[in-house]
Order: structure tokens, then C-alpha cells, then sequence
């Protein structure tokens, strides 16, 4: 039986809490890579400003507790921002459809890279 996926939206607390560290985990190390930009294309709700802000205020914590703060205090802002991603989840939050990097993968492919440059 193929495993069911749902929208953030429609997970339980707990389990919207295991995809929102998962998903926070991905972003830090975007934003350590300075690749944000497919996500913050796709930021209709301006969240990003909120979780950077919140990074850059933080940024002396270890990797490991500066995760953890970021997702007990932007859990909000995170399952704003990953609606907007369209992926979907397994009903506890373990998996995702597609794993973030395939995720962010996918979006680079369809970048028209010469509209991109102009």
C-alpha cells in the first residue's frame, strides 16, 4: 500500500513540528550557502525576512541549538513557508514526497537561466 501524503496544513502539531525541523535543517544550510533564492522567489507571505532575522540574531549558537531555537520560535513562519512549496508529507511528518534537496533540484530546472541573466 503506497504511503499517503498530505499538505503541511493538514498534519497533526507533532507531526507538522517534525517536518518544520527537517525543512529548518535544509534552510540553514541554504542560507550558510547563501542559495535562498528558489525559496525566496517563492515567498508570497514575506516570511523569510522574519526566519533570516532571527538566524542573524542567533548566529553565535551551535548549528545543532540554533536549529532548535529556530523551530520553537519561527515554527509559525516555517509552516507558512513550506505551504508555499507544495510539497507534501507523510501523515506523521517523517517524509516528504521528495526529499528537500530533489525538491530544490526540480525548482532549478525549470529556472530559464537566460531570462534570469538579462
Amino acid at each position: 500500500m503506497a504511503k499517503k501524503f498530505v499538505e503541511i496544513d493538514n498534519l497533526t502539531p507533532d507531526a507538522q513540528m517534525t517536518a518544520v525541523k527537517k525543512f529548518a535543517n535544509f534552510y540553514l544550510q541554504l542560507q550558510k550557502d547563501e542559495n535562498l533564492d528558489v525559496v525566496s522567489e517563492m515567498d508570497k507571505k514575506d516570511v523569510i525576512t522574519s526566519i533570516n532575522l532571527f538566524i542573524f540574531d542567533n548566529i553565535s549558537f551551535t548549528h545543532d541549538e540554533l536549529l532548535n531555537r529556530l523551530v520553537e520560535n519561527r515554527q509559525p513562519e516555517f509552516v507558512t513557508l513550506i505551504a508555499q512549496t507544495g510539497q507534501k508529507f507523510s501523515e506523521d511528518g517523517q517524509a516528504a514526497e521528495q526529499t528537500w534537496p530533489q525538491w530544490l533540484a526540480d525548482r532549478e530546472k525549470g529556472i530559464d537561466t537566460k531570462e534570469a541573466l538579462s
